[in-house]
């Protein structure tokens, strides 16, 4: 059975409920670069999204006060609020827009690091080693996809950690994948990586990873790919270190290639409604999301809410889908969160409609991993 495993923020912040934020990120930016979040408060005021810095209200208008602490503001909201200032404002709203929405990419990109360091490499329970353990000791013989709408790479790493992910040739099938930046930086190319054996699963990101990473001057190139070990080594999937992040007081890195100075930064697609999906590499991405909805027989939601601001990925869905005859439906659409309510579900059966679906409301751990997965993987 062909499954497709849709994994967003919900699944990451399960690793550490308390400490890895959803929407709510500014509150640890707050507490991680108080510095650059005051710089950020100037920014707001200067774009005529905010008049002062007193607290009246959390309700996101134009023209509203400021609240003291801008931890409480939902990130997606405001940086569609940049968006819309940068196309609409006066000449001195727009660049200060544009600073700010920067700030926040360069500050998304220090705070995974942060994270990483103090949470998710000390988490007891990892819920994504859970779920990549549970499929290496899987015997139905199952191919396992995911499409990633997160920008860190703990997905990834639990993949590799359990051998079933290379990232080499894991992000992208039948097509060029990130090179490695160590071969950009020691002016190697393609033709010396060594060979490998072909990805056991497969990693789509949408929106792009923390890993990886375009120059400043070619930002829709074929992005270059941060490991953490001294590059590729010949042999064995594992040997050659696995996607990581700049460190936390970095938002970028500066490569000497051929005598000249490169400065690579993070890829990202912010999360708004009218997403920039530049460049070949993104577009094969986003049409191999398309591909999967083509070809899969069951669904597997994590953590992904579905928001507006993922309208592209919806219809990516929908495009997919459209082909199939009623003979061919999807067999299974599994979702995992905490919302208890089945009007909640009902947007995820109206969009990806199957045969069976099973809603599960406990979150995303052990539990999920038993009563729901390995019901699907026997196919009961």
């Amino acid at each position: 059975m062909h499954i497709t495993y849709l994994i967003g923020a919900g699944a990451s912040c399960a690793i550490a409920p308390k400490n890895i934020p959803g929407m709510q990120m500014l509150a640890s930016m707050t507490k991680y670069f108080p510095k650059e979040i005051e710089r950020l408060k100037e920014l707001l005021v200067e774009t005529g999204l905010y008049k002062e810095f007193v607290f009246k209200g959390d309700l996101i208008r134009p023209g509203k006060t400021m609240p003291e602490s801008i931890s409480t503001l939902n990130i997606e909201k405001l940086l569609q609020e940049l968006e819309d200032v940068a196309s609409w404002g006066t000449h001195d709203q727009a660049g200060a827009a544009d600073f700010a929405h920067n700030l926040i990419q360069s500050l998304l990109s220090r705070l995974f690091s942060r994270l990483d360091l103090d949470f998710v490499s000390k988490a007891e329970k990892n819920p994504y080693d859970l779920l990549a353990a549970a499929i290496a000791a899987d015997r139905h013989g199952h191919t396992h996809h995911f499409i990633s709408f997160n920008y860190d790479v703990w997905l990834e790493q639990a993949l590799q950690r359990h051998g079933l992910w290379n990232p080499v040739n894991g992000y992208l099938k039948n097509s060029v994948n990130p090179l490695p930046l160590r071969y950009i930086a020691a002016a190697r190319t393609l033709e010396h990586l060594p060979s490998h054996q072909p990805s056991p699963t497969l990693v789509l990101k949408p929106h792009g990873s923390l890993s990886w990473l375009t120059p400043q001057d070619d930002p829709y190139g074929i992005p270059v790919l941060l490991l953490n070990k001294d590059g590729l080594t010949e042999g064995g999937t594992n040997t050659q270190g696995a996607p990581a992040y700049l460190p936390p007081e970095q938002d970028r890195v500066v490569v000497i290639h051929q005598s000249q100075r490169h400065e690579f930064s993070p890829l990202i697609i912010p999360p708004v409604l009218n997403k920039a999906v530049g460049g070949e590499f993104l577009y094969k991405v986003h049409k191999a999301v398309q591909r999967e909805f083509e070809s899969s027989q069951a669904v597997v939601i994590i953590g992904w809410s579905m928001p507006p601001t993922d309208a592209s990925i919806r219809q990516r869905i929908a495009d997919g889908l459209a082909p199939r005859s009623d003979s061919n439906n999807l067999k299974w659409l599994i979702t995992c969160n905490f919302m208890k309510t089945d009007l909640f579900y009902n947007r995820y059966r109206a969009t990806i409609p199957a045969q069976r679906s099973l809603m599960y409301d406990d979150g995303f751990g052990d539990g999920f991993i038993h009563a729901a997965l390995r019901r699907l993987w026997e196919n009961r």
